[in-house]
Protein backbone atom coordinates (compact mmCIF):
# COMPACT_ATOMS: atom_id res chain seq x y z
CA UNK A 1 0.00 0.00 0.00
CA UNK A 2 1.29 3.56 -0.69
CA UNK A 3 0.23 6.20 1.64
CA UNK A 4 -1.46 9.03 -0.97
CA UNK A 5 -3.26 11.32 1.88
CA UNK A 6 -1.05 12.60 4.80
CA UNK A 7 -3.00 15.44 5.83
CA UNK A 8 -3.46 14.54 9.45
CA UNK A 9 -5.18 16.94 11.78
CA UNK A 10 -2.30 18.95 13.04
CA UNK A 11 -3.13 18.93 16.89
CA UNK A 12 -3.89 15.44 16.77
CA UNK A 13 -0.34 14.79 15.50
CA UNK A 14 1.40 16.91 17.76
CA UNK A 15 -0.05 15.21 20.87
CA UNK A 16 0.03 11.71 19.81
CA UNK A 17 4.03 12.31 18.45
CA UNK A 18 4.66 13.71 22.21
CA UNK A 19 3.57 9.87 23.32
CA UNK A 20 5.63 8.34 20.32
CA UNK A 21 3.64 7.71 17.77
CA UNK A 22 5.24 7.37 14.55
CA UNK A 23 3.45 8.61 11.57
CA UNK A 24 3.52 6.80 7.94
CA UNK A 25 5.05 9.30 5.15
CA UNK A 26 3.28 10.32 1.78
CA UNK A 27 4.56 8.61 -1.15
CA UNK A 28 6.00 5.86 0.75
CA UNK A 29 4.96 1.89 0.27
CA UNK A 30 3.83 -0.02 3.39
CA UNK A 31 2.93 -3.57 4.28
CA UNK A 32 -0.35 -4.14 6.16
CA UNK A 33 0.00 -6.02 9.40
CA UNK A 34 -3.55 -6.29 10.56
CA UNK A 35 -7.04 -4.98 10.25
CA UNK A 36 -8.29 -3.29 13.27
CA UNK A 37 -11.77 -4.07 14.75
CA UNK A 38 -12.77 -0.49 13.63
CA UNK A 39 -11.50 -1.02 10.43
CA UNK A 40 -8.20 0.68 10.52
CA UNK A 41 -4.54 -0.57 9.42
CA UNK A 42 -1.89 -1.50 11.22
CA UNK A 43 1.82 -1.57 9.88
CA UNK A 44 4.51 -3.62 9.34
CA UNK A 45 6.95 -0.51 9.16
CA UNK A 46 5.26 1.63 11.54
CA UNK A 47 4.57 -0.07 15.08
CA UNK A 48 3.44 2.62 17.80
CA UNK A 49 2.50 1.68 21.06
CA UNK A 50 -0.85 1.30 22.41
CA UNK A 51 -3.37 3.84 23.80
CA UNK A 52 -5.80 4.46 25.44
CA UNK A 53 -9.12 6.06 23.21
CA UNK A 54 -12.35 6.62 24.86
CA UNK A 55 -14.47 4.42 22.18
CA UNK A 56 -12.21 1.52 21.53
CA UNK A 57 -9.90 0.37 24.84
CA UNK A 58 -6.33 0.57 24.68
CA UNK A 59 -5.01 -0.09 21.62
CA UNK A 60 -2.56 0.66 19.09
CA UNK A 61 -3.16 3.61 16.23
CA UNK A 62 -3.94 2.35 13.13
CA UNK A 63 -4.42 4.00 9.77
CA UNK A 64 -7.69 5.16 7.89
CA UNK A 65 -8.00 3.05 4.90
CA UNK A 66 -8.64 6.13 2.28
CA UNK A 67 -5.37 7.28 3.34
CA UNK A 68 -3.53 4.55 0.87
CA UNK A 69 -3.68 3.08 -2.57
CA UNK A 70 -3.32 -0.19 -3.44
CA UNK A 71 0.07 -1.02 -5.11
CA UNK A 72 -0.50 -3.66 -8.71
CA UNK A 73 1.82 -6.83 -8.69
CA UNK A 74 4.51 -6.14 -11.40
CA UNK A 75 3.87 -7.28 -14.56
CA UNK A 76 6.39 -9.84 -16.04
CA UNK A 77 6.54 -10.30 -19.78
CA UNK A 78 8.82 -11.91 -22.32
CA UNK A 79 9.33 -8.92 -25.03
CA UNK A 80 10.65 -11.50 -27.85
CA UNK A 81 7.17 -13.33 -27.47
CA UNK A 82 5.69 -9.57 -26.82
CA UNK A 83 7.75 -8.35 -29.99
CA UNK A 84 6.96 -11.60 -32.07
CA UNK A 85 2.98 -11.03 -31.98
CA UNK A 86 1.39 -10.22 -35.54
CA UNK A 87 -1.52 -7.16 -34.96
Amino acid sequence: MELIDDNWNSQRKELLTQFGVRYPVKGKVYTIRELTPTGGLLLEEVVNPPMHFTNVGVVEPGWKTFRFRELLPPISIDIEQFLSVEV
